[in-house]
């Protein structure tokens, strides 16, 4: 089975997933539980999809292969290449899963671009090539772990603000995204992109987190039904303050309460509530008038998604 962590940026995934890790039952798609873009990238599955919608493959199909690799070259420059933290996120998977990565991707990458000459289409292209290259990761992922018994590959990826509507075409088992005060978000997304807490970046982070509240509401809402049941949100201050909430979350995945904390420390993660406190009462007040009415109203459509006690 596979589960995919997804937040809105800043909101907790750590926490979360550290978490998760210390059930013992997931095993991760890359190096160090770190984020993938094989699902999302440019030039990876989101930009399959869209070229077998297209009918046509704006780039060599060798770029593809690199993408998924993490493989950056030269040649790449023409064509204009996705974000470099596509290739340096998909170098964490290489590393950790090696030659057996490299041959699913070399027959991912024959299969598309067997399916653009012969037209056969995004839906053919999914049942009979992603399916089973996602069966094929997992039990290869499994295989890397020192037992193979984790029951869960992990895979970490940003759904939540971004592609969620590639749930339709990818079988998790759950996606679970974490959300948070949004005070808190702009506060440390301030201090990490900025070094700097004032108006001009406080006015940027608003603009992108109401636009990725407003993406993830579309998409969400786009999804089939069997899609929507496999997410689940969950509140980065339940998560850290509530046992009961925990034990809720590890219900629902059918695995244990963890019997003891490695990575995750409730008393640590907890200090991370009410750290936008601080800032400027302008600015705060500006945070709470623009994105928290956002978030609150996101917050009430979708409080059956939330996971509680």
């Amino acid at each position: 089975m596979i589960v995919n962590v997804g937040g809105f940026g800043h909101t907790g995934n750590t926490a979360l997933l550290d978490f998760l890790i210390d059930t013992g039952h997931f095993a991760p798609l890359a190096r160090d539980f770190g984020e993938s873009s094989i699902m999302r990238g440019k030039w990876c599955l989101n930009g399959m999809f869209k070229s077998l919608k297209q009918g046509q493959c704006d780039v060599p199909v060798s770029c593809y292969t690199d993408a998924f690799l993490g493989v950056i070259r030269d040649e790449h420059e023409p064509f204009g290449p996705p974000d470099i933290n596509d290739f340096k996120r998909n170098a964490r998977v290489l590393h950790l899963l090696g030659d057996g990565y490299r041959t699913l991707v070399k027959r991912l990458a024959d299969d598309f671009e067997q399916a653009l000459t012969s037209r056969s289409g995004e839906a053919a292209f999914i049942s009979q090539t992603v399916a089973p290259f996602y069966r094929e990761l997992e039990a290869l992922v499994k295989s890397k772990t020192p037992t193979g018994e984790p029951g869960y590959m992990l895979t970490r990826n940003d759904p939540a603000g971004y592609a969620i509507a590639l749930l339709d075409k990818i079988e998790f088992d759950f996606h679970l995204s974490i959300i948070r005060n949004p005070v808190d978000v702009a506060y440390e997304w301030c201090q990490f992109y900025h070094k700097t807490v004032d108006e001009p970046t406080i006015r940027k982070f608003a603009n992108q987190f109401c636009k990725k509240i407003d993406r993830f509401t579309r998409e969400f809402e786009a999804l089939k039904p069997r899609s929507r049941e496999r997410v689940a949100l969950i509140a980065f201050e339940d998560i850290v303050s509530s046992a009961p909430v925990r034990a809720s979350l590890c219900e629902r995945l059918a695995i244990p309460v963890p019997s003891q904390a490695v990575r995750f420390d409730a008393s640590k993660s907890v200090k991370n509530v009410g750290v936008g406190q601080g800032m400027n009462e302008d600015l705060k007040s500006f945070v709470t008038k623009v994105c928290g009415k956002k978030y609150d109203e996101f917050s009430r459509r979708y409080e059956s998604l939330l996971v509680s006690p």
